[in-house]
């Protein structure tokens, strides 16, 4: 006997099948212990998401009045949208969650493909789903959408009337599976996209989702991510898809990159969501203060939060900061020295040489030198007895560990490091504190290595290596940097 539905669930229904928005705030729950916190964003892209699948897959007329956002919203809508946003700004849970299991109410029979780049992100996103459509509201609203038994897993479930979810990453095979809808949701991450064999690899699967339409002709596709450089998915499927809407949501309306240029009356004093992105949780991401993860350089921060494609030309350190001499006051003083060892006989050996003396940060000296071991070994040796220092750090990466160790025998005491992350998103990422760096000025009475080591970086770009393809003064540069915010991060402040 089928149970009746009460009237009120009979609207909610209703109401959820319209609209996307309001299926997410009525199932907000279902998938999340944290209070829905509302934001204009939110429905707007919901309503463009849907736009886009009320033409092309519900084959209806649009939802919304013509100047819901903006004038003409509903007029010329492709089939393909492409959305850049910041990350915390809930783009997965209505695109990558809520929207599929949307999807089914309305039509239990489409197919939906998701891709991500992370398999634990591709999971999650399944399950969520999931969770919604085998929710007691979700079936009470919606009794006629069921999945089958024999077909649910955690990547791959079909709903009892042909409908299908699959959950892909990137790097995995999709070959075999069509799609009413695709999504793409961060299809590349940061770290990979400053690698150019690893993006290449997550441009050739955006190449290959285009391949599972199953028809070319209304098959919707949708990409969700900030941006990550200048050639990320994003910039491929802006190139490569003729028929689509870019939107482009920055954190900050400072680069006057909002995208339709409408949708800045929406932003609250200059914020995307003042709760979300408020400029002091801004200003912790760029610190590193939110997850206790490493900080954001300018380039990455602008590119993710203010999804600034194109980093503006110029050094990546703009200006560093001189002193005459060291301090008179020797109370206290600690001494440090940070080495980089030349990996091949072309590289530098590089070893700056520090002080922590009353509150501040002191570069004074460096070894900066393409000779071999035998004499760089040497000029390390006396240079630690000459400037007394107590405290030495190594690379250990490449040839390091041996180095270290013919140094032992020596009598030097060095402690090894080993450097896992992405050299350039290191250095990147650290060269923001490098105006509480004071170096001894030049036009002092030092050596040559020093000059030619602190020139080297005076002149690093903002991207990638300098002219002369080097980059290991910057790199035990940025160790040091990176140390003293690990250990006394007082002196950045």
């Amino acid at each position: 006997m089928k149970i009746p539905i009460p009237e009120i669930h009979q609207i909610k229904a209703e109401l959820c099948k319209r609209r996307l928005f309001f299926f997410l705030t009525e199932f907000w729950d279902i998938i999340t212990t944290s209070e829905y916190g509302d934001n204009w964003h939110i429905e707007y892209l919901c309503d463009e998401i849907q736009l886009c699948l009320d033409k092309y897959v519900l084959e209806r007329p649009p939802h919304i009045k013509p100047d819901k956002w903006y004038e003409g919203i509903t007029e010329n809508i492709q089939k393909n949208l492409v959305y850049t946003i910041p990350p915390g700004t809930s783009k997965s849970t209505i695109l990558s969650r809520m929207a599929p299991a949307w999807l089914w109410a309305n039509n239990p029979g489409k197919t939906w493909i998701r891709n991500t780049i992370d398999s634990k992100n591709a999971t999650e996103f399944s399950s969520k789903t999931m969770d919604i459509i085998n929710s007691e509201k979700y079936q009470l609203y919606f009794p006629e959408v069921k999945i089958r038994r024999d077909a649910s897993a955690k990547l791959f479930y079909q709903s009892t009337a042909g409908g299908m979810h699959y959950s892909l990453t990137t790097r995995g095979s999709n070959t075999g599976k069509h799609a009413d809808v695709i999504s793409d949701d961060d299809p590349m991450d940061y770290t990979t996209a400053q690698s150019a064999s690893e993006a290449k690899e997550c441009i050739e699967g955006f190449k290959s989702l285009q391949t599972r339409k199953k028809d070319k002709s209304k098959t919707v596709y949708i990409l969700g991510m900030q941006r990550l450089s200048s050639f990320d998915t994003v910039a491929h499927a802006l190139k490569s898809l003729s028929d689509v809407r870019e939107i482009c949501l920055p954190a900050e309306d400072i680069y006057n990159n909002i995208k339709p240029e409408p949708l800045r009356e929406y932003y609250t004093g200059g914020l995307l969501d003042p709760n979300r992105l408020s400029h002091k949780i801004l200003s912790d991401v760029k610190m590193g203060l939110s997850d206790d993860s490493k900080p954001i350089s300018d380039i990455a921060y602008n590119i993710q939060f203010n999804q600034i494609s194109q980093s503006v030309e110029g050094l990546l350190y703009q200006e560093l900061s001189f002193v005459d001499s060291l301090p008179e006051n020797r109370n206290g003083v600690l001494r440090f020295s940070f080495t980089d060892v030349a990996d091949t006989g072309k590289d530098y050996f590089c070893t700056w040489f520090i002080e922590i003396n009353q509150g501040k940060i002191y570069v004074f000296d460096a070894i900066y030198s393409q000779e071999g071991s035998s004499v760089t070994s040497e000029k390390y040796v006396q240079k630690v007895k000459q400037h007394n220092i107590l405290y030495n750090y190594m690379e250990t990466n490449n040839q390091g560990s041996v180095y270290i160790t013919m140094l032992h025998k020596l009598g030097i005491a060095v402690t090894g490091y080993t450097s896992k992350q992405n050299k350039d998103a290191r250095i990147t990422a650290y060269a923001q504190f490098i105006h509480f760096i004071q170096f001894v000025s030049l036009n002092s009475n030092l050596n040559r290595e020093y000059q030619a080591a602190v020139k080297h970086v005076q002149a690093y770009p903002k991207q990638g290596k300098s002219s002369d393809g080097h980059d290991d003064a910057e790199d035990a540069l940025t160790e040091m940097i990176k140390f003293i915010y690990e250990n006394y991060p007082y002196l950045y402040k």
